[in-house]
């Protein structure tokens, strides 16, 4: 126990130090109060991205995710540090002037443009905002970009090739169907697919086929066209990429096995949802490398010193219960090349 002569001391010392403890109390009130005034002081900038897609939210549901997991796999959380803003047309390409016009009006940072006809209208749109495409058939051909090595202007992304890859998709079809001397190719023509037509029928012609094109802007065009290629002797159907073929997947399919015709596609997910063969770049992993852009253009590069990169691995899908339907027997040769059968 203290003496009453220490605990004398111990008030002394107390009183002479008070001055240097009121001013150290009084420092971290003042910072404290300082913090809390200053929001960024606690929390990171919030970037603004706005997404834009020509087809609707179901369909692509495979692809957003990709999307957000990119991001995230960037070190971009939302809520955190990022704010994105989807903007759906559900497959009217009309809508997509109306949706870039609230995505400016919304002062995003950077547009990420799903299809070809969303950068097209945000090209149209803006020549500031940086954009970031994925996963498009051929941006060279749809006049996106010039040289995609340098693409200059405020765009880049990921490219699927899928615009050369008609020769390979036309070539399985015959290897699998030996007496195949006719195929419907189903082409939107206001689509990004009209640009590569040329390559189609150059690609036919290498491996012994005869194209019949099937010019369609509906699906009750698609029914009467291959009505009619049926009975111009066409013995399967190639649709070339379009939103309008994707985002009506299930009915589409359902057409071809109507009329027991083979039905190759650029999209994997047409194999699981019942068609018989894709053979293309795998569109969700494009849209997830595409992130790795938008995570360098938020840090300061631009645009146009980005080459855009181009699908080098491609994916050929097999649907057995397909298969099984049209009495199909993939050849060995053909079958060692599948990479998945579904």
């Amino acid at each position: 126990m203290l003496s009453v002569f220490q605990r004398g001391n111990s008030r002394e010392s107390l009183r002479a130090r008070w001055p240097a403890v009121a001013v150290l109390a009084l420092a971290v009130l003042m910072l404290g109060t300082v913090m809390g005034c200053n929001p960024s002081a606690q929390a990171p900038k919030v970037v603004r991205i706005g997404y834009l897609e020509t087809s609707g939210a179901a369909p692509t549901t495979s692809v957003v995710e990709a999307f957000r997991r990119g991001l995230r796999d960037n070190g971009w959380e939302e809520g955190r540090n990022l704010s994105i803003e989807l903007r759906f047309a559900e497959g009217n390409e009309a809508r997509l002037p109306i949706l870039v016009r609230e995505l400016l009006d919304l002062h995003v940072d950077l547009i990420f443009a799903a299809t070809t006809q969303a950068t097209r209208e945000t090209l149209d749109a803006t020549s500031t905002i940086p954009v970031v495409f994925a996963g498009l058939a051929d941006p060279v051909g749809a006049g996106i970009v010039k040289d995609p090595s340098h693409p200059g202007g405020n765009a880049t992304g990921t490219s699927l090739m899928t615009a050369h890859l008609h020769g390979r998709q036309l070539q399985l079809l015959k290897e699998s169907v030996p007496s195949l001397s006719r195929v419907a190719v189903l082409l939107n023509p206001t689509g990004p697919s009209a640009s590569s037509l040329d390559l189609l029928e150059d690609a036919a012609a290498a491996v012994g086929i005869q194209p019949l094109v099937l010019r369609v802007n509906t699906m009750e065009e698609v029914a009467t066209s291959l009505d009619r290629a049926v009975t111009q002797g066409a013995g399967a159907v190639i649709a070339l990429p379009d939103a309008l073929f994707f985002n009506e997947r299930p009915r589409m399919i359902r057409l071809a096995a109507e009329r027991s015709l083979p039905d190759m596609y650029w999209e994997r997910t047409f194999v699981e949802d019942g068609g018989l063969m894709s053979y293309g770049g795998n569109r969700a992993e494009a849209f997830r490398r595409a992130t790795g852009y938008v995570d360098k253009i938020l840090k300061g590069a631009r645009p146009g010193d980005l080459p855009v990169e181009q699908s080098s691995q491609f994916e050929f899908l097999v649907g057995t219960a397909a298969q099984q339907r049209l009495g199909i027997t993939i050849p060995p040769a053909v079958a060692e090349e599948v990479t998945e059968w579904v």
